[in-house]
């Protein structure tokens, strides 16, 4: 109720307003027979008040729980993210044990690698002792005692700078191996270019150097080594070669005469065959004719020369 005054007048003005609700609602017990009924009433403002009560210890018991699932839920992912954690190192330890282990091994491999290098070198005398040095020194590369120190399988920064060094030294072997292996196929292919084997079987009538004159007329020089032997026996080469002459050449019959490069060539006189033509390329021990009496000569047998950069040499030096 508003009370105004307006000149001396009071006049009253009722403005809408609220009323209170007086509801009350009765509860009833109802047992079984023979038991007093019981009831009770409540104003519907307590029973809203106790509803309302309710729905806030709802709502606090909710987020209670949900904040406890969600704290259960977090521990659980951080228990899963720390075991699979646990398990990745491990994993990684073992393969970081795995890879230190392995990288020993490679060390091993290589020392050995480094000594048989060594050896190969030595055995090719002083070709190959003059880099033995340069070698074992890795040209810059590891000490051999550093090289085969032992690892700390836990230090990855010291088993990365390990292998590192291995993959240096690898290199570094590889370079010298290529030029050990270029030298071992030059020293084969000289050796296999030199004659080293007798080139007929049969029996020496006459031996480089001086000599009683085959037609009896004092003395000459005999520029090679005769062979006696059984006619049309086979003629090898004695060392690899290519074929410059095969034909009838002069005196000395049916000739075959091979370049071995190096400043070597070989030449077999007297032949019954020839057994190879002019450019063909020919093995140590390789039949390239047969035994003969062509040309001038007083029998069966084979005439073997060396020369050496144009020169008849002893052929007996080769054998």
């Amino acid at each position: 109720m508003i009370i105004a005054a307006d000149k001396g007048e009071i006049k009253v003005t009722d403005k809408q307003r609220k009323k209170l609700d007086k509801r009350v609602y009765t509860f009833m017990f109802i047992p079984h027979r023979g038991v007093k009924t019981r009831s009770f009433s409540l104003p519907i403002v307590t029973i809203k008040r106790i509803g309302l009560a309710f729905f806030c210890a709802l709502l606090i018991f909710g987020g209670v729980q949900f904040k406890h699932m969600l704290t259960v839920w977090q521990a659980q992912a951080e228990q899963e993210e720390l075991t699979q954690l646990r398990a990745n190192k491990e994993s990684q330890e073992e393969k970081v044990s795995n890879l230190a282990r392995l990288t020993q091994e490679m060390q091993e491999e290589m020392q050995k690698v480094t000594q048989l290098e060594g050896e190969v070198r030595r055995s090719l005398g002083a070709e190959g002792a003059a880099n033995v040095s340069r070698s074992a020194a890795g040209r810059g590369g590891l000490r051999q005692a550093q090289f085969m120190a032992a690892i700390d399988y836990t230090d990855v920064d010291e088993l990365t700078r390990r292998v590192r060094e291995i993959n240096d030294f690898a290199r570094q072997k590889q370079a010298s191996l290529a030029e050990l292996d270029a030298k071992l196929k030059e020293r084969n292919a000289r050796r296999a270019a030199t004659p080293s084997i007798w080139p007929a079987y049969g029996e020496i009538t006459s031996r480089f150097g001086l000599r009683n004159s085959p037609s009896g007329m004092g003395s000459s020089m005999h520029k090679g080594l005769d062979i006696a032997g059984r006619y049309g026996s086979p003629v090898v080469a004695t060392a690899d070669g290519v074929v410059e002459i095969a034909s009838y050449y002069y005196g000395y019959g049916l000739y075959v005469q091979i370049n071995h490069g190096y400043g070597l060539q070989t030449a077999y006189g007297h032949n019954s065959a020839l057994a190879v033509n002019v450019g063909e390329k020919v093995k140590k021990g390789q039949i390239i004719a047969y035994m003969g009496n062509s040309g001038v000569s007083t029998g069966t047998h084979l005439h073997y020369e060396v020369i050496r950069n144009g020169v008849q040499v002893d052929p007996a030096n080769f054998l």
